[in-house]
């Protein structure tokens, strides 16, 4: 950063982003959400610090109304993006906001080349929740058979699989 202050905030804004991700990658979650909301601060075009912060909020259940404010106004500045979709799709989904969530989720779907096993993972978790078993069992197990990054994923998954419901 102190080879930065003389840049424009643009730039500012996009090392700020890139501190929020590699403090996220080292689990430190204060300081990688000041870092997003600075650089947000800085550029309120920040799609991707916006978007990261509000996945990240909703992912440890934290500040859901400014989750959900970050994830929507990325939406208005990138819309038809599969991954801000997904994105406003789980903060609405944290916010038990499921019916808005079904849309968002359907939303991405649609918009995406190759669904993720994430995107996959979150659409059964959504339809669960709108009482939609049959599609939910179909997306887990579609997203069970794309794998996953670790074991742990998987068996969490499976666990919804055998239970017919959603699993923290």
């Amino acid at each position: 950063m102190n080879n930065g202050q003389n840049e424009n905030a643009i730039f500012q804004s996009n090392i700020y982003s890139g501190l929020g991700d590699i403090y996220h990658s080292l689990k430190m979650e204060a300081a990688s959400d000041v870092a997003y909301r600075e650089a947000i601060n800085l550029d309120s075009t920040n799609v991707s610090a916006m978007n990261n912060l509000a996945y990240y909020l909703a992912l440890r259940n934290q500040d859901l109304d400014d989750a959900a404010h970050f994830a929507e106004t990325a939406n208005k500045l990138r819309p038809n993006d599969a991954t801000l979709e997904d994105t406003y799709a789980w903060v609405l989904f944290q916010q038990g906001k499921y019916a808005d969530a079904l849309l968002w989720i359907e939303k991405a779907i649609k918009n995406s080349k190759s669904p993720s096993t994430v995107l996959l993972e979150h659409y059964g978790d959504i339809l669960i929740k709108n009482k939609k078993i049959t599609e939910a069992m179909k997306q887990w197990k579609s997203a069970l058979a794309m794998g996953g990054s670790t074991e742990t994923n998987m068996e969490k998954l499976r666990e919804k699989i055998n239970k017919k419901s959603y699993v923290e």
